[in-house]
């Protein structure tokens, strides 16, 4: 083989190498974190849906998860529409109010704080 075969020959190998490490590789990964996140959504987790709803795991069914989204208010999702897991069964970031997470206070340049 001569050079210029060679070098008309390893261009395309390396643009596809290329493209499966900045394209393939990272989709996959992405996929497969998204894929622990459905499966890992148990009774008393903290999930984002992908619109991004919150909402806390109530019942886990093969195809479809019952959320609380608010006090006496209770959605039925598909598995699929979970994005992340923000809190895990059993985690202790909640205040007592609501269920919301409290807000650390914001502070002015002067030093005076909003609480």
């Amino acid at each position: 083989m001569t050079s210029d075969e060679l070098s008309s020959l390893l261009l395309p190998l390396l643009l596809v190498v290329v493209f499966w490490l900045l394209v393939i590789r990272p989709a996959r990964r992405r996929q497969r974190e998204l894929a622990n996140a459905q499966s890992a959504a148990q009774p008393g987790a903290r999930v984002m849906l992908s619109s991004g709803l919150y909402g806390d795991v109530t019942a886990v069914g093969d195809t479809d998860i019952s959320l609380t989204i608010a006090p006496n208010v209770t959605v039925t999702v598909h598995r699929q529409a979970i994005a992340k897991v923000v809190q895990p069964a059993g985690g202790t970031s909640r205040d007592e109010v609501g269920g919301a997470t409290a807000a650390a206070p914001t502070v002015t340049p002067d030093g005076s704080s909003d609480r």
